[in-house]
């Protein structure tokens, strides 16, 4: 991670829906990354006890990276946001309201 920080790297922003990320450097340079797979609809039933619980599960090893995609889109998560500089991710609803911020545990 810190290789990525050292080449400037602030944040990305995965969109749910599409799988597609948005990476933003520094003095606001973004480059985009294209879909990665078939249109998910993103539920309007946010729940942030469902939502931890499924990251729990995946970072345990328990579902593979479209079943978690899958998942949170059922929980009405559109976007999260991995800031490189403060080790958060943070998850975001379609209205962009915070959801869920945690943080990225050191490796």
């Amino acid at each position: 991670m810190e290789e990525i920080k050292q080449a400037g790297l602030l944040h990305y922003t995965f969109h749910v829906e599409n799988g597609a990320t948005v990476y933003t450097g520094s003095n606001g340079h973004q480059i985009s990354g294209d879909a990665n797979y078939e249109l998910l609809d993103i539920y309007p039933s946010a729940n942030a006890e469902v939502l931890y619980y499924n990251i729990s599960m995946h970072q345990a090893g328990h579902s593979d990276f479209i079943t978690f995609c899958k998942q949170v889109a059922a929980c009405d998560v559109a976007t999260w946001v991995v800031n490189t500089q403060n080790m958060f991710c943070t998850y975001y609803d379609k209205a962009g309201n915070k959801m869920l911020e945690e943080p990225i545990p050191a490796l």
